[in-house]
């Protein structure tokens, strides 16, 4: 590490009784997504996840799925996540927003999933990369679960350099209130740097395929867009099919 970094404060693992973090929102005014909710949402729109089966790793309050799945008609999603309570919390919301039949939650282990290789159309992971102790585990699951023509969106904060972190946690987390505003400090500095980011995404499955992107000074994540093609979309739309048809099998059989 160079002696400009700050030093990584790790937060307890994702999925553990210690791990399970209180939801972070920017909301303002009764919002039901925040600017940069509906921001990730557009670039993941941008980068091809407007149709087929999506993997959303992290459910947090289910903004993230529900919007996507809102706004294109044509995309499931399933979120996936370790805390029984954001799924029972999030598929409430779903099934208030009518969207229960296109989005669905389901309590798995977010670095060694049992889904089938090259199954999904597109994967999120939003903000979980911090939470995390071996990234690069979660990043070669992404690249197993996703098919080759399909996008993915890795977003995640950056940690800053040990004398910018006074005021780049002061700044970025001041429309949190006081009680939130301190946890957005520790994921601050739970993140990873850039040089960092850099490391486990040249060691990763996926970094012969997508790319690292910066987004100002707060985010940096990896991307890739999905290859339009006609026999994509044609197996997109028998993707959605099939997993609708099994996951109506799946409820009849509770």
């Amino acid at each position: 590490m160079s002696w400009l970094e700050s030093k990584r404060v790790p937060l307890p693992e994702v999925g553990t009784a210690a791990g399970e973090a209180t939801v972070l929102t920017d909301r303002v005014g009764g919002e039901s997504r925040s600017p940069r909710e509906a921001a990730c949402v557009e670039h993941a729109i941008q980068l091809g996840m407007h149709q087929g089966v999506l993997l959303n790793i992290g459910v947090g309050d289910g903004a993230i799925a529900l919007e996507l799945a809102g706004r294109c008609p044509e995309v499931t999603v399933l979120s996936i996540d370790r805390s029984a309570e954001k799924i029972a919390s999030a598929t409430e919301a779903a099934e208030r927003e009518g969207l229960q039949g296109r989005v669905f939650f389901q309590a798995t282990d977010l670095r060694r999933t049992k889904f089938k290789s090259e199954y999904f159309d597109g994967v999120l992971c939003l903000g979980i990369l911090h939470q995390v102790e071996d990234p690069l585990a979660l990043l070669n699951e992404i690249a197993r679960v996703v098919k080759r023509d399909g996008a993915l969106l890795v977003r995640d904060l950056r940690r800053p350099s040990r004398f910018s972190l006074w005021w780049h946690s002061r700044w970025f987390g001041r429309k949190y209130p006081g009680w939130m505003r301190a946890a957005f400090h520790a994921r601050v500095r739970a993140a990873y740097s850039y040089s960092e980011w850099q490391k486990f995404f040249q060691a990763s499955d996926l970094h012969s395929s997508a790319r690292i992107f910066v987004r100002g000074l707060s985010h940096m994540g990896i991307e890739r867009p999905a290859r339009e093609t006609l026999f994509a979309a044609l197996a997109a739309h028998k993707a959605r099919r099939e997993y609708l048809a099994e996951t109506e099998a799946w409820r009849k059989e509770l």
